[in-house]
C-alpha cells in the first residue's frame, strides 16, 4: 500500500463513518403501564395540563420537576426527576422489540407512537400501555449562530441542551402536558438560543404519550445531529483508521 493509498484508506474510513452518523440520534424506548398514576391525570378534552417541569436535567439525566410538579406528579425520584423514561419507575419497562430502533433519522415524524405496532409508524393503540421515549444527540457549531428546533407532539415533548452556557442541561423547548397534537418552534430560553457560541453541544429530547387519544412525535432541526451513545467518537475513529493504515503499510514492507 502506497502512502497515497494509505491516506485514501483513512479518508474512506472517516467518510464512511461520517455518512453512517449524519442525521441520526440515539433512541431509548419504554413502555409505561396504562394505570400509571401520572397518565390521563386531570385531563378533559380541550384542556392542557402542563408537566410543571423545572429548567434543567438532574443527576440521572432526567427532567427535573419544579415545586408544583413535584407536589402533583407521583413518578419522580429523590432528586425530583421525572421517571417516565427510567426503570426506576415500577410502571416503566424497556421496549426491546426490534420495531423500535436504537437510532432514528432526522427529520423524524410519527403519528402512531404506540407500544403495540409491528412497524414503527404503523397504526396501533395505547389500550395496554403508553409509549415513552428519550433521544440523545451531539452537534458542533463551527461559529456562533442561532439554534432552533421544531417539534410536534401528543402529548409531552421536551428538549434540553447541554454544554457551554447550557451547563449540564437547560430546557430550550417546552411542548409538555396532556394535549392534542400541537407544534412549536418556541422555547423558554430565546435569548440563549439566538447567538449560541461555537463549540460542542448535546441535545436530549423526551417524549411521553399519557392519554388514550392520539400519539404523535416529530422533531426537525437544521443542525447536523449525530448519536452520542454506542458510536465511536471521531478521535477514536481516526486512531483506528490510522492504525489500520499503518498495519497495511507494515504488511506491504514485509513482502
Amino acid at each position: 500500500m502506497t502512502k497515497t493509498q494509505s491516506c485514501f484508506a483513512v479518508f474512506t474510513c472517516l467518510a464512511a463513518v461520517s455518512v453512517a452518523r449524519a442525521g441520526t440520534i440515539s433512541a431509548s424506548w419504554f413502555s409505561m403501564a396504562s394505570n400509571d398514576p401520572d397518565t390521563q391525570k386531570n385531563y378533559s378534552p380541550g384542556t392542557m395540563y402542563n408537566t410543571s417541569i423545572g429548567g434543567g436535567l438532574g443527576p440521572d439525566g432526567l427532567p427535573v420537576l419544579n415545586a408544583a410538579g413535584a407536589a402533583f406528579f407521583v413518578d419522580h425520584n429523590a432528586s425530583g426527576e421525572l421517571t417516565w423514561w427510567s426503570t426506576q419507575d415500577p410502571t416503566v419497562s424497556v421496549l426491546n422489540n426490534p420495531v423500535y430502533p436504537p437510532t432514528i433519522s432526522l427529520p423524524f415524524s410519527d403519528s402512531n407512537m404506540y407500544t403495540n405496532t409491528t412497524i414503527l409508524g404503523a397504526n396501533g393503540d395505547d389500550s395496554q400501555a403508553f409509549l415513552t421515549a428519550s433521544f440523545a444527540g451531539a452537534f458542533n457549531l463551527p461559529s456562533a449562530s442561532s439554534v432552533t428546533f421544531n417539534v410536534c407532539s401528543d402529548d409531552d415533548e421536551l428538549v434540553y441542551l447541554s454544554g457551554g452556557i447550557f451547563g449540564a442541561g437547560t430546557m430550550v423547548v417546552d411542548n409538555g402536558g396532556i394535549h392534542a397534537t400541537s407544534c412549536t418552534s418556541g422555547n423558554v430560553n430565546t435569548s440563549l438560543l439566538s447567538n449560541v457560541a461555537a463549540g460542542n453541544y448535546t441535545i436530549s429530547i423526551f417524549y411521553a404519550d399519557r392519554e388514550r387519544v392520539g400519539a404523535t412525535f416529530s422533531l426537525t432541526s437544521a443542525l447536523n445531529i449525530v448519536p452520542v451513545t454506542g458510536v465511536p467518537e471521531p478521535g477514536t475513529i481516526l486512531l483506528f483508521c490510522s492504525g489500520l493504515s499503518l498495519l497495511w503499510t507494515r504488511r506491504e514492507k514485509r513482502f
